[in-house]
């Protein structure tokens, strides 16, 4: 071992031994080790280090850093075929906290399976634990008690007093959320009991929060506040900030039901700055919802409709990483077992069919989700007019907003409609013979007015007749989908490029002429993996709409069904993030009538 192997080794040990009571100093250690082992090629030094950091940015709550950096932990570690076990477990943890659920699960079930016959250890205790957590959260609430019983009887073997009263805890939250309150506080009394044993500050917290609702529930309102406010002060300082959200979050909704809106505000807005810190989204969208009750009830309009705009925006955002992880999950286990079962027909049809039924539920479930946000919106916004009337100086705000949210309800209802059809079959082209390029100009100077509103330009670059058998009406839905997709996709000021020209398909004489369409920005830009599922039904891509407008993730799933209905074809083309997209259309000029 060199001189320089042994300082990285010393500060990895000096950081590992941090991580828990000074996380941010053992974050600094450990990144002055990972960059010292990367120059040198220490590969399992490197991973130590990206474990420690994992661990500490976890403490610190900052899960979504925690989960990158625990990823090339991963990746190293596998790729050395090391125990991975360890890394698993803070990853999944990580995901759980994110609210990456299916996830998370994935991943501590791939930890289990690594640790199963290795004998009652404190690590498959923890596991255990986790997927008993995940399970909770996702509300099979069987599957979690069975999971923390396994845990709680190796924990008990072992006198493991901390992990007991985390388990403890666990048990009374599940049986608090089944409405069994008296056995909840059962276990979360023991929670309460042990941890209070060993002095630790965050642990007494989690079983004081639960033990605050349910005496909340009961309606013993001073015994809940009591609770929430001692967990506050044990808190102080602590840099557990999901623990800490939980008790603001629950003594403001104490306050909000006492009439007490003042101090109410007050604390959902020092969760939401919490929430914000520690990026974890049902923190925040649910501060927000706070807010907007809050606002409303105090007749502040103006900040309620702030409040609401942000809570509907950031649950959506919630809900489409989930089911876009959920929907790459089924996925993923159907192009296993096709690969798995290749040589049995009969079966890989039935795998197909299961896929489809899946999927469909799943996109039933999205779209169901995407038609609930708008029209809470439009109800929304429409209560807050009934309530103020008087209030003129609002409405025209409001109108706007429940306009807006009725547009987008019709845009997904046609998209989904639309998509039926073409999967049924039951899309029938009615081709005549049209000028592209003309029709390009003519969807362009339709979209020229959203464009203004973003302060972009559209420039047309048409080369002649461009004629063409196709379906008119079919082609502007593809048209418009991709300029309105280019003014959702650029910031301000920047210029959209629109083209279309006749080609020839091959140098050969007589060879058939195509029509090619390009429609260029300078926005946000595709990654590979981007490009590679872009015209996937539901799918959410890396960039953002630069000014808040909504996606159905249907839109160029049924701009490729449209071109390839007409014989053509569609792809895209970018160099990366922030330089910019081009999406280009061929079509033959005689396709079949």
């Amino acid at each position: 071992m060199t001189e320089r192997h042994r300082q990285i080794k010393t500060l990895n040990e000096e950081a590992t031994s941090l991580k828990e009571s000074e996380p941010e100093k053992a974050i600094a250690l450990a990144k002055n080790a990972a960059e010292q082992a990367r120059k040198e090629g220490l590969l399992e030094e490197l991973a130590q280090s990206l474990l420690c950091i994992g661990v500490a940015e976890f403490r610190l709550s900052n899960f979504q850093k925690s989960a990158l950096v625990l990823s090339e932990a991963l990746d190293l570690l596998e790729q050395m075929q090391a125990d991975t076990a360890e890394v698993l477990f803070w990853l999944g943890r990580a995901h759980d906290r994110i609210g990456n659920y299916s996830l998370a699960l994935e991943i501590h079930l791939k930890a289990l399976e690594g640790l199963e016959g290795k004998g009652e250890s404190k690590e498959l205790a923890r596991v255990y634990s986790q997927i008993g957590a995940v399970h909770l959260h996702l509300n099979n609430f069987e599957k979690a008690i069975d999971c923390y019983f396994k845990a709680l009887d190796v924990y008990d073997k072992q006198g493991n007093t901390k992990a007991l009263s985390s388990t403890y805890n666990n048990l009374g939250v599940i049986f608090r959320k089944n409405g069994s309150y008296d056995e909840a506080l059962t276990y979360l009394k023991k929670s309460l009991a042990l941890a209070e044993s060993l002095g630790d500050a965050t642990a007494i917290a989690y079983p004081l929060y639960h033990i605050g609702n349910i005496e909340k529930l009961k309606g013993n309102l001073k015994e809940a506040e009591a609770c929430f406010q001692r967990g506050l002060k044990l808190l102080e300082g602590a840099t557990d900030k999901y623990i800490t959200c939980s008790h603001l979050s629950g003594l403001a909704e104490l306050l909000y039901e006492s009439g007490k809106l003042s101090q109410a505000i007050k604390y959902h807005q020092k969760a939401l700055k919490l929430g914000e810190e520690s990026s974890s989204k049902e923190i925040i969208y649910e501060a927000h919802e706070g807010l907007y009750r809050c606002y409303k009830e105090q007749k502040n309009y103006a900040k309620a409709l702030h409040h609401h705009e942000r809570f509907l925006s950031v649950r959506q955002e919630v809900f489409s990483e989930q089911s876009d992880k959920r929907i790459r999950t089924l996925q993923f286990e159907y192009d296993y077992k096709a690969a798995e079962q290749e040589a049995e027909i009969y079966r890989l049809k039935n795998i197909e069919l299961v896929k489809a039924n899946e999927l469909k539920d799943e996109f039933l479930a999205i779209a169901a989700h995407d038609l609930k946000s708008p029209l809470q919106t439009i109800m929304g916004f429409a209560e807050l007019i009934k309530e103020k009337p008087d209030r003129s100086d609002l409405v025209p705000k409001q109108a706007e907003s429940i306009f807006n949210a009725s547009k987008r309800m019709l845009k997904l209802i046609d998209d989904l409609l639309k998509t039926a059809a073409i999967e049924s079959g039951r899309m029938e082209l009615k081709k005549t013979l049209t000028d592209v390029a003309e029709f390009l100009r003519f969807v362009v100077d339709e979209q020229r007015y959203y464009a203004s509103k973003k302060d972009l330009q559209i420039h047309l670059e048409l080369e002649g007749e461009c004629i063409a058998r196709v379906d008119a009406a079919r082609l502007y839905d593809v048209f418009e989908n991709l300029i309105s997709n280019a003014i959702k996709y650029s910031p301000k000021g920047k210029i959209i490029v629109a083209t279309a020209q006749l080609i020839q398909k091959s140098d050969a004489p007589n060879s058939q002429t195509e029509v090619m369409v390009s429609i260029k920005d300078e926005g946000l830009g595709m990654t590979e993996e981007d490009i590679a599922k872009a015209f996937g039904k539901f799918q959410k891509l890396s960039a953002q709409p630069t000014g808040g407008e909504n996606s159905t993730g249907l839109g160029l799933s049924i701009v490729k069904e449209l071109v390839e209905l007409h014989g053509g074809k569609v792809w895209i083309e970018s160099e990366g993030k922030d330089k910019g997209t081009t999406f280009f259309i061929l079509l033959p000029t005689e396709a079949q009538p």
